[in-house]
């Protein structure tokens, strides 16, 4: 017999299910997330390092003119 036919049978509630240490246990992060932290550490990341948002800004051009260059390569 399962647990929840098991418990229906006592007249037991069903089990309250500790969610933050089942997301835990199959690695994800916690449910409740900071927001103000997770602000302050990439606030203080691009001040420690400022060229980080330069080399994103670079990449995604880059990226936006190879497939520009190979659109136009296939229609040719």
């Amino acid at each position: 017999m399962g647990e929840a036919k098991r418990r229906k049978k006592l007249g037991l509630p069903p089990r309250k299910l500790d969610e933050n240490k089942f997301r835990e246990e199959i690695g994800l992060p916690p449910k409740e997330i900071d927001k103000e932290e997770i602000k302050k550490n990439v606030k203080s990341a691009f001040s420690k390092y400022p060229f980080i948002p330069f080399i994103f800004y670079l990449s995604g051009i880059f990226v936006l003119i190879l497939g520009i260059i190979k659109i136009i390569n296939l229609y040719k």
